[in-house]
């Protein structure tokens, strides 16, 4: 186990895998895990989600895409998320979660 916190309201777990998965040369070393919500969910996965470190050149470079932006105003984690089908999406973030956990918790410390 990397981390666990709370989003929205449930615990969410991120775990390392000791041995990542590689599937068409991308590098999957992590899996997370949410509660069960209140709110009914359909089995299976929500999302998928990738590591773009330019998000604006991603962005510009996919104008017909209907990318959602509304992650883009957060200040830490900053992600576009296309919805594929009513459950499944896919996320786009600038860093990598564990960069993101390293920087969450050096903001608890101060």
């Amino acid at each position: 186990l990397e981390d666990e916190s709370e989003v929205n309201g449930r615990p969410i777990c991120i775990f390392r895998l000791k041995e990542p998965l590689e599937y068409k040369g991308y590098i999957i070393d992590a899996l997370e895990l949410p509660a069960p919500s209140a709110k009914p969910y359909p089995e299976g996965f929500e999302h998928l989600e990738f590591v773009i470190p330019n998000l604006q050149g991603f962005l510009a470079s996919h104008p017909s895409l209907p990318l959602d932006t509304k992650g883009l105003s957060r200040e830490t984690n900053q992600d576009l998320s296309l919805k594929l089908t009513e459950s499944i999406s896919v996320k786009f973030h600038d860093s990598h979660i564990f960069d993101v956990l390293v920087e969450q918790q050096a903001l608890k410390n101060r």
